[in-house]
């Protein structure tokens, strides 16, 4: 199992390069999240060893914890030293939200794949993954509050392509089905099995990864489109 030191920084230029060398010694891994300082936090994150990670605008401490635990969060299952074939646990924490006028809905979701990367040769590597996940909505629908909670399970299939020493892309596709909901609108609560019929969530993905000199840092672009019917450190 590998370990991962997550640091959130914003506008840190003069102590980020001393807190990334110290953890160092301590986990495999440190990853800062730059939380659009506008400076050199980033470069000296690099400086010191870490993999660094880069919102355009800051986002605040909350979102750069969510970018962190999402794309550093690996627990690689097999030999590092086998780029042929490798099996990690990669958890995710995402939030967002959608932008319904005069009623906002939040959006949490949180995913448990299971990732299996197979070496096609040139770089380049084909990933199944089988999926647990959790979506939560939280609103207002009207005057009444809103909460539905639903568990999906699916699988994926993506491939990493190796454009440049420094650059891939993955294209991925997803394809989750709802199993358990739990709705509550206005305080009158319901839960139980799914009742969608064939109802499924398909949602693609396109992620680039950009290697610098002290590791990845990556960038992802979701959409997602329901079928049938919708699936219900230093801190700033």
């Amino acid at each position: 199992m590998r370990v991962c030191a997550l640091i959130p920084a914003y506008r840190n230029a003069a102590t980020v390069g001393d807190v990334v060398r110290r953890a160092r010694p301590h986990v495999d891994e440190v990853v800062v999240v730059d939380d659009g300082s506008g400076d050199a936090t980033g470069d000296e994150a690099r400086r010191a060893g870490a993999h660094v990670v880069a919102h355009a605008f800051n986002r605040g401490k909350g979102a750069a914890l969510a970018t962190g635990l999402e794309l550093g969060a690996k627990f690689q299952l097999t030999d590092p030293a086998d780029k042929g074939l490798v099996l990690s646990l990669a958890p995710s924490v995402a939030g967002g939200a959608v932008p319904i006028p005069d009623n906002p809905i939040g959006v949490v979701y949180v995913t448990l794949p299971l990732l299996l990367g197979v070496g096609v040769g040139h770089g380049h590597q084909l990933v199944v993954a089988a999926k647990v996940a959790n979506w939560m909505l939280l609103g207002d629908i009207g005057l009444d509050s809103l909460v539905l909670d639903e568990l999906v399970v699916g699988g994926s299939v993506g491939f990493v392509l190796k454009l440049h020493e420094k650059f891939r892309l993955m294209p991925e596709v997803s394809v989750m089905r709802p199993v358990w909901v739990s709705e509550d609108l206005g305080g009158t609560g319901t839960m139980g099995s799914a009742a969608f019929g064939n109802a499924f969530l398909v949602q693609f993905s396109v992620a680039a990864l950009f290697f610098g000199g002290g590791g990845p840092a990556y960038a992802t672009s979701p959409s997602a489109a329901p079928a049938s019917a919708p699936a219900s450190a230093p801190a700033d």
